[in-house]
């Protein structure tokens, strides 16, 4: 009998421990949508359960497009599946809304009140699968990726999906869905009072950012620098047609282009975003650039149409397929620069004067100023 009665409390243990996970993760995603500008109104619900986080109750959904009828939306779609099992029982003359009231539908004795129990706890069980499916498919259409656990499958009821990472916009793993969830649960919970009906969550709700950026603080973002230095190679690859060495060869400015050449052994490169802002003046210079690793930049040397040259401690940065434009800076008839400081040209593609158009594309180049050339 010991035996027996430990297996029960762990099997209890273990369905409460995945109600409450459901809920967390349910609050995870009200937060995720919260920190990007919507805003949540939760209803009060009618019992607060004391040995498990619950489920919030979503009313609507305010977006920059207007605002989701959340709960109408998902009571219909539950509704429809209630109508189909209703159905299959023979009680073709029951609506969906009348298993709300099972005392007063089998008072009569023309239905069987086990089996309208059934139909609506799997009505509700549909609504909190359906209600935290939508929540994801929103997340998932503002760039977030999730992977899902392997569950066990539902019979008679929409499966309850259940995630254990998040990656894209922000990679998270399943102990920051599980505390963000529940601090996140809580405290929605504690904004209720007898007073009120429902808790409106505003877009960016203050306490809801700080337990966000308390949480994930330490998390890598897909933007951020990269941590692993990168051993610096000499990558100088001679150029038959130049008095001096280059540091990268000629590349496509074209979208899809392969990449660099010249890179030495191992092509390694450092994707941090940098910008390069009023090198010359009077001209707009700015753009996000995959850039090779430099230890010490090079002093990049510019000239204007009037042979004057204008230095700065830069570097060129240049992003793989995606590429504006930069306008063209001449680099002809001036010999006032000092010897092999790099002088960085650009060629504007496709070349307006000619009308030729293929295989007319855009360069880049590091090269060697001598003296004369």
């Amino acid at each position: 009998m010991k035996a027996t009665k430990s297996s029960t409390v762990t099997l209890k243990q273990l369905k409460r421990e995945s109600k409450s996970f459901e809920a967390s993760q349910q609050a995870f995603l009200i937060a995720l949508l919260n920190i990007n500008g919507y805003g949540i109104r939760v209803k009060r619900p009618e019992r607060r359960s004391q040995k498990t986080l619950q489920l919030l109750l979503i009313d609507q959904i305010t977006c920059e497009d207007g605002i989701i009828p959340f709960e109408q939306e998902i009571d219909d779609q539950s509704a429809m599946h209630a109508k189909y099992e209703l159905e299959k029982f023979g009680y073709t003359d029951l609506q969906p809304k009348d298993i709300d009231a099972i005392g007063t539908v089998c008072g009569n004795g023309r239905y069987d009140q086990e089996k309208l129990k059934q139909v609506k706890r799997h009505r509700d069980a549909n609504r909190s699968a359906l209600g935290f499916s939508y929540l994801l498919r929103m997340a998932e259409g503002i760039g977030y990726n999730f992977k899902r656990r392997s569950t066990k499958p539902a019979k008679l009821t929409v499966k309850m999906e259940k995630i254990c990472s998040m990656s894209g916009r922000l990679n998270v793993g399943l102990t920051e869905i599980k505390n963000v969830g529940e601090e996140v649960n809580k405290l929605v919970f504690t904004r209720f009072d007898k007073a009120c009906s429902s808790v409106d969550l505003l877009p960016m709700d203050k306490e809801i950012m700080d337990i966000w950026n308390k949480a994930t603080v330490k998390l890598v973002r897909r933007t951020s620098v990269v941590s692993e230095p990168i051993k610096a190679e000499p990558f100088v690859k001679p150029e038959p047609s130049l008095g001096a060495q280059s540091m990268c060869s000629n590349y496509s400015g074209f979208t899809g282009f392969s990449g660099f050449t010249g890179l030495g052994s191992t092509g390694a490169w450092d994707n941090t975003a940098m910008s390069v802002v009023n090198a010359v003046p009077g001209v707009e210079v700015e753009q996000q650039m995959m850039v090779p690793s430099y230890q010490q930049q090079p002093q990049m040397v510019y000239q204007d149409e009037n042979g004057m040259y204008y230095g700065r401690q830069t570097i060129a940065p240049f992003t793989l397929g995606q590429v504006n434009p930069i306008p063209y800076i001449p680099t002809q008839g001036s010999n006032n620069a000092a010897n092999d400081n790099f002088v960085f040209t650009n060629m504007d593609y496709p070349r307006q004067q000619e009308e030729n158009y293929v295989n007319d594309t855009g360069f880049v180049t590091f090269t060697t100023q001598n003296g004369g050339n």
